[in-house]
C-alpha cells in the first residue's frame, strides 16, 4: 500500500472531518518537494528548508532526543514540516498534538512520510486560525509545548505568536506574573481598579499598583483658573507627569503586562515607550463609548483594548 493510503486510512479513522478537508484543500503553493543527501524527501517554503538537507531523520532524532519533557504528558508540537520530528517523538514514546497552518503542507507530509504512528499517537490540529486555537485549545496549549525551529522560521506570524502565547498561558496558569495595574485618578472605574489589583493578587501574581488617585486633589487645582485653555493646558501637563511616572515605575518593576482602567492617566507617548520596551499593555475600558470618546485617541496605542458594551463600539 502506498504512503498516502496507508495515512489516509488512519486519518480517516482517527479524524474524518480533517481527511475530507485534506482530500480536497489545493495544490501547495510557495512549497517545493526536493531530496535529502540521503535520498529521503525534504520540503522548502519560500526557499527555507524545514529539515536537515544531509539526514532529516537523523536530525529529528537527535532534536527529540534533546527533548526535557515528561512521556507520560501530552506534548504539543508547533510545526509539522514534513513530519520527520513528530515521527521521531512518536517512536520515543511521545504522544499530544501537533500544529500545522497549512493544510497543503499537511497533505504533502502525507504523501511523503509514513505518518501512521503519529497520527494515533498525535492529535492533528491543521487549518485553524490563531483566534481559533486560543479558544478552543486553550487547555492543551497551556500544557508542554516544543516549537519546530524551521516551521517557526518560515511561518513567524503564526507560530512565532502562537509559541509566546503557549509560553504566557503556562506563566499565568500557574500564577507568577508581574503586572502593573495604572488606576485612574478618579471616577467610578477606580472601585474596579482595586478589584482588579486584588483579584490578580488571588491568582498568585506579583502586583504593583500605580496609585494616580493619589494626585486627585492635585487636579482640582485646575478649578482655580478662569480660563478654559490655562485650565485645559494646566490638567494636559498633569497628566503628562502622571503618564511619564508610569514609565518611570513600569523601568522599576519590570512587568510582564500594564493594565490600565478607563481614565488612568496613561498617555500614547508612554504608551509607544512601553511597547519599545516589549511590555504588553490591555486597556479595560469599563465606561459608555458615547459619553467618554477619549477612547478613540489611546485605543491603537494598546496591546488589549477590553471593553463592556456591544453593538456599533467594535
Amino acid at each position: 500500500m502506498e504512503i498516502w493510503d496507508r495515512n489516509l486510512e488512519v486519518l480517516q479513522r482517527r479524524n474524518p472531518e480533517l481527511a475530507a478537508r485534506v482530500l480536497g484543500c489545493a495544490a501547495a503553493e510557495g512549497l517545493s518537494i526536493e531530496l535529502a543527501k540521503n535520498g529521503q524527501p525534504i520540503v522548502k517554503r519560500d526557499g527555507i528548508c524545514l529539515h536537515s538537507s544531509y539526514d532529516p531523520s537523523r536530525e529529528a532524532a537527535g532534536w527529540a532526543e534533546k527533548l526535557d519533557c515528561d512521556l507520560n504528558a501530552p506534548l504539543t508540537v508547533l510545526g509539522l514540516g514534513l513530519g520527520y520530528q513528530v515521527k521521531a517523538l512518536a517512536e520515543c514514546g511521545f504522544g499530544g498534538a501537533f500544529v500545522e497552518p497549512d493544510p497543503a503542507l499537511f497533505r504533502l507530509a502525507l504523501t511523503h512520510l509514513d505518518l501512521t504512528r503519529v497520527l494515533e499517537q498525535f492529535q492533528p490540529l491543521v487549518d485553524i486560525p490563531l483566534d481559533q486555537m486560543r479558544r478552543a485549545h486553550r487547555d492543551l496549549l497551556a500544557g508542554a509545548s516544543v516549537p519546530h525551529p524551521a516551521s517557526l522560521r518560515a511561518n513567524p506570524a503564526y507560530f512565532a505568536e502562537l509559541d509566546t502565547y503557549t509560553r504566557t498561558l503556562r506563566l499565568a496558569r500557574k500564577g507568577g506574573l508581574k503586572i502593573l495595574v495604572v488606576n485612574p485618578i478618579y471616577g467610578g472605574s477606580l472601585p474596579a481598579a482595586h478589584h482588579c489589583a486584588s483579584a490578580l493578587e488571588l491568582m498568585g501574581h506579583e502586583v504593583e499598583v500605580y496609585a494616580a488617585e493619589s494626585f486627585a486633589k492635585g487636579m482640582e487645582l485646575a478649578d482655580q483658573f478662569t480660563r478654559p485653555n490655562h485650565r485645559k493646558s494646566f490638567l494636559g501637563d498633569m497628566a503628562s507627569f502622571l503618564s511619564r511616572g508610569v514609565e518611570l515605575k513600569a523601568r522599576e518593576f519590570e512587568p510582564d503586562l500594564v493594565l490600565a482602567l478607563a481614565q488612568a492617566p496613561l498617555q500614547p507617548a508612554t504608551l509607544a515607550i512601553l511597547e519599545q520596551m516589549g511590555i504588553p499593555t490591555a486597556f479595560w475600558f469599563v465606561e459608555d463609548y458615547r459619553l467618554l470618546p477619549y477612547w478613540r485617541d489611546v485605543a491603537a496605542g494598546y496591546s488589549y483594548f477590553f471593553a463592556i458594551q456591544q453593538g456599533d463600539f467594535p
